[in-house]
């Protein structure tokens, strides 16, 4: 599982190249360990966390993908108006990574992330903006 987070922080921060070229971005990545495990076995569950935390912050959400990982784990991607939040929960190890975009000033990523945290009550948090 190592491995996978290794390599999708990388294409998290190819990405935020890709994005930071384009235009005047705000862009968070975020890892957050210690996570509830439950929590982050339970799709549908977090799928209506995001929805609600990106409408909180400020988002107009548009529609979700997802993808169940063979770990228990799945990614949702949740494009917005604004940007877009992807999240990828690994339960085996008790954290997941979120990528937070936004082109506007409109969206807030720390209301985002307080709504999510209270569901998935991460213990640390590793943080960079771009």
């Amino acid at each position: 599982m190592y491995k996978f987070g290794k390599w999708l922080f990388i294409f998290l921060c190819v990405v935020t190249t890709v994005y930071s070229e384009a235009s005047d971005p705000k862009h968070t990545v975020m890892k957050c360990s210690g996570c509830n495990v439950e929590s982050l076995t339970n799709s549908d569950n977090l799928t209506n966390v995001i929805y609600d935390a990106a409408n909180q912050c400020g988002a107009t959400a548009i529609q979700n993908a997802s993808c169940i990982l063979n770990s228990n784990g799945f990614i949702i991607v949740l494009p917005f108006n604004e940007g877009d939040v992807i999240l990828t929960s690994t339960p085996a190890n008790a954290f997941c990574f979120i990528d937070f975009f936004t082109s506007t000033d409109q969206c807030s990523v720390e209301i985002f992330f307080n709504v999510l945290n209270q569901y998935i009550l991460s213990g640390q948090i590793d943080s960079c903006e771009f």
